[in-house]
């Protein structure tokens, strides 16, 4: 099995489910359901609650009619089990609103697939604020998806929806959500089975009969009004032989509705009755899918026999063509009785619905109706057959989550593969530790001798080459590894593109950029040759990226950066870190060129949109030294160090040592611009040791350079020039051997300091590294050395340089220059420019406070005081006035 292109039959499947289902003959009009739902939408929730056959999914279906008509934005979905994983919900929630002509906006566009149930929500809240107009969201049979993960999405996003959105569900039982908080609060209705009830008039009108019809209250009263009792009755009216008289019952509806039921189902042909009964363990069919559940080839024309033999009880829905049909619950749960009245024919319908489903790429479906079948070996056979690494590459975690929900516990405890799964999916949640401690312990188990041993060992040591990149970054020698991946998975190209990634990340990190660039391409040629890897082959763009960044070439990263972030996304997989990490690369370009602390606040968006499960190495090490700088600037060491000692906390509760040596590195640069010596020989040690360890060459490049940049400005601030120099050096042919020119740069900065009793030589290096740095117009590692180097940079204007480095020098001067103090009273707390940064990126009060975990009231009170500081009066002015002084 392998999956297929995305937008076929499983977007045909979701398709037809963002639209309300249609029946072959129109129902009544429901007046007073419809008057009851137009009043309940000036709260945030309505909640449509009965049995099958109360005509939920009829009113909504008439309401939603009407407020397209009135111009009113209208989503629709019909849920299915498959979205019982939270981000799934969601994903079927940002179709619906693109079906609906809502914009969701980019941000929840991009999340969908991999993001966290938290960065959807987010996008989902963003993307309905900034629409700005009434929209109306209609979530039919939420039954089907609630329990507690979707009961506290639902929540979420009750609380943070603007106020002119509103939110409806239909359910056949009360919702998991706190209805009486809600009441409290006036911001809910509920319309119970007593209201969907057919009145006198609507039951009169389904009947066609005229309202003084004396059998109306005899109907009304054996019926109770519930509209499929109604619908059943005209049916076995209709075939009813004249003069047949209904059997009296004891007074209850249900009696009625099942009596007609099994009176309607044997009133078909023998043939289609058998079709009901087969295909009475889906919810929707289509007919190919009837084909083969059925084992036969009539079903097109056998499902429009039923539909038009029972025009009220039979739904359609369609997309590109394709129809599917819905059998009214009612009998298709009659059909479904008499289908356990064949020993052994349900398991063998599951078994051929769940082959199905996979081979059309519906793999959590799937998954249920082989769990359905209670057939152990053929589930486990399936299981054992799904092609995980693919559909994680095509689909990403959600699609795993959604899969390993369905599998009971006892059955996933018991097969290693499927714990192995759970480690992955634990691993993109967030939780590097327990992920791997899983994974060992599977590891640990497994025997190769046994069946499929060795497929399982291949498998668990994949992720361990992934999760080891996360954890430990460069620290460990992964060609052993790899070359094992390899001998033992020859003629597989998803094994051969996930191993020549972990080589590029590996490669870049160790500053061997050649190597990394070739894995590059042969990572790109394996995943080109796999149907379904786009996923994977989008987020080659990030290497593409840090590859770039690493050779210096800012102006092209610029380039790069500036496209992705303007482009709409095309795929709903993969666009999240991929805008993540192009926002991030363009606030760092921002940094070195401009050297505005602005910059921070855009690296520390982006970080958060990558999410602490998707960043690794890269994405802290070019942000977390940019943020402590801004930090020292704005408010000083205090403040830089606390923000420096809160990301080690968050390193070390996901294992991710790989980060250690580049926050020794961040700290110590630091500590020198302040000149605080007090007590740093604890420090100086360690960094030596590192930098020490370093030299054999596994080190990351990026940690090399900040302990070489530490060490060199300690040996500054203590007058040991020669060590200064060797320092200086040493960071100089880092940058000119391994063709990365912004370490060469920062070399030549620090060598000039270093020199500046021999002020010819010093004249030279820094004249060489504003030449090295104006051709892609850097000035941070000049702007980082303060107003020591200013001296330095006056003399290169005064000596007649060319045009070009004295234009360079006078605009590093004029940074320099406009650098403000770092103890002003008016600067932004960082807490305030976070919230700015909130401003500009389009974000409320209220989804501000759900993104930072604070009070709207917290929120106020801060923009008030951003105000005061700023001069201004308005959000628009505080974002522009903001971005112009920084």
């Amino acid at each position: 099995m392998t999956p297929g292109q995305p937008l076929a039959a499983r977007g045909r499947y979701t398709s037809r489910r963002l639209s309300p289902p249609v029946q072959y003959v129109p129902l009544c009009e429901r007046t007073l359901v419809l008057r009851s739902l137009e009043v309940a939408r000036r709260g945030r929730l309505t909640v449509l609650l009965g049995p099958p056959g109360y005509g939920k999914t009829t009113a909504l279906a008439q309401w939603h009619g009407q407020l397209r008509e009135a111009g009113i934005k209208v989503a629709w979905c019909s849920a299915s089990q498959a979205e019982r994983e939270p981000t799934q919900f969601l994903r079927l929630l940002v179709l619906a609103l693109e079906a609906g002509g809502v914009d969701p906006g980019p941000v929840a566009r991009r999340a969908v697939g991999d993001g966290s149930v938290e960065a959807m929500l987010d996008g989902v809240v963003l993307g309905m604020e900034q629409a700005n107009q009434p929209v109306v969201v209609i979530i039919d049979d939420y039954d089907r998806i609630d329990h507690p993960p979707i009961a506290s999405c639902v929540t979420e996003l009750l609380d943070a929806l603007p106020r002119d959105v509103h939110l409806v569900l239909a359910t056949r039982r009360k919702p998991s959500l706190a209805i009486a908080t809600l009441y409290a609060q006036g911001a809910v209705r509920v319309i119970d089975p007593d209201e969907l009830k057919l009145s006198t008039n609507e039951l009169a009108t389904t009947l066609g009969l005229p309202l003084d019809a004396p059998e109306l209250a005899a109907i009304l009263a054996q019926t109770e009004g519930w509209p499929v009792a109604v619908q059943l009755y005209r049916l076995w009216r209709q075939r009813a032989t004249e003069g047949t008289v209904m059997p009296s019952f004891g007074g209850h509806a249900t009696e009625v509705a099942d009596y007609l039921a099994e009176q309607v189902l044997a009133a078909l042909p023998i043939e289609q009755q058998a079709v009901l009964i087969s295909l009475s363990i889906a919810d929707q069919v289509e007919a190919s899918f009837a084909d083969a559940i059925r084992a036969a080839s009539d079903s097109a024309a056998m499902l429009e026999a039923i539909a038009t033999a029972l025009p009220s009880l039979v739904q359609q829905t369609a997309s590109e063509g394709e129809v599917a049909y819905r059998i009214h619950p009612l009998l298709s749960g009659y059909a479904f009785d008499r289908l356990a009245l064949e020993p052994g024919r349900a398991a063998l319908l599951y078994q051929r619905a769940a082959r199905w489903l996979a081979l059309h790429d519906r793999y959590p479906d799937a998954v249920r109706h082989a769990v359905l079948s209670k057939d152990e070996a053929f589930l486990t056979d399936m299981l054992m057959r799904l092609p995980y690494r693919a559909l994680f590459l095509a689909y990403g975690v959600s699609e795993l989550r959604a899969m390993l929900r369905e599998i009971p516990p006892g059955m996933l405890a018991a097969l290693p593969r499927m714990q192995l799964l759970s480690a992955l999916a634990l691993f993109k949640e967030g939780f590097f530790i327990e992920a791997e401690q899983l994974r060992l312990e599977i590891d640990a188990a497994i025997d190769d001798a046994a069946e499929g041993g060795l497929a399982m060992r291949i498998e668990s040591r994949a992720l361990a080459a992934l999760f080891g990149v996360y954890m430990r970054g460069t620290s460990a020698d992964y060609s052993m590894l790899i070359e094992w991946l390899l001998a033992n998975a020859p003629a597989d190209p998803l094994m051969w593109g996930w191993c020549e990634n972990i080589l590029i990340v590996v490669q870049q990190q160790r500053g061997l950029l050649g190597a990394a660039s070739a894995s590059l391409d042969r990572t790109r040629h394996a995943y080109q040759a796999v149907s379904g890897a786009d996923f994977a082959v989008l987020q080659l763009l990030v290497h593409d990226m840090l590859l770039s960044l690493a050779h210096g070439a800012l102006r092209q990263v610029q380039e790069k950066a500036v496209a992705l972030l303007r482009r709409d996304p095309t795929s709903l997989i993969g666009e999240r870190c991929l805008h993540a990490m192009a926002r991030m690369l363009a606030g760092f370009v921002d940094y070195q060129r401009s050297y505005r602390p602005q910059a921070a606040e855009e690296m520390r968006l982006a970080l958060a949109e990558y999410g602490r499960e998707e960043a690794w190495f890269d994405q802290y090490a070019i942000a977390m030294p940019v943020i402590v700088d801004v930090t020292y600037r704005r408010h000083g060491l205090p403040e830089a160090l606390r923000e420096l000692d809160a990301a080690r906390c968050d390193y070390a509760r996901r294992g991710m040592i790989c980060l250690d040596g580049m926050c020794l590195g961040v700290e110590l640069v630091c500590l020198m611009r302040a000149e605080a010596l007090d007590g740093i020989e604890v420090l100086e040690a360690a960094c030596r040791t590192r930098l020490d360890d370093a030299a054999t060459g596994h080190a990351p490049w990026r940690e090399r350079e900040i302990l070489l940049r530490g060490l060199c400005c300690l040996a500054l601030a203590r007058g040991a020039t020669d060590e200064a120099v060797r320092m200086a050096n040493r960071l100089i042919d880092e940058g000119r051997l391994g063709g990365r020119p912004g370490a060469e740069v920062k070399g030549r900065v620090l060598l000039a300091l270093s020199r500046q009793d021999d002020a010819a030589a010093a004249e030279v290096d820094i004249r060489e590294a504003i030449r090295l740095a104006s051709g892609e117009a850097i000035v941070a590692p000049f702007a980082e050395e303060g107003r020591r180097v200013v001296p330095l940079l006056r003399r290169v204007m005064a000596e007649g340089s060319s045009k070009l480095i004295q234009r360079h020098t006078a605009a590093i001067l004029k940074v320099i220059e406009g650098e403000q103090q770092f103890a002003d009273v008016d600067a932004l707390s960082d807490r305030e420019a976070e919230i700015v940064a909130h401003l500009a990126d389009g974000a409320s009060n209220k989804l501000i406070a759900r993104r930072l975990g604070l009070t709207e009231n917290t929120i106020k009170f801060h923009l008030k005081k951003v105000y005061a500081k700023l001069g201004v009066s308005t959000r628009r002015q505080a974002v522009a006035h903001a971005v112009q002084e920084h």
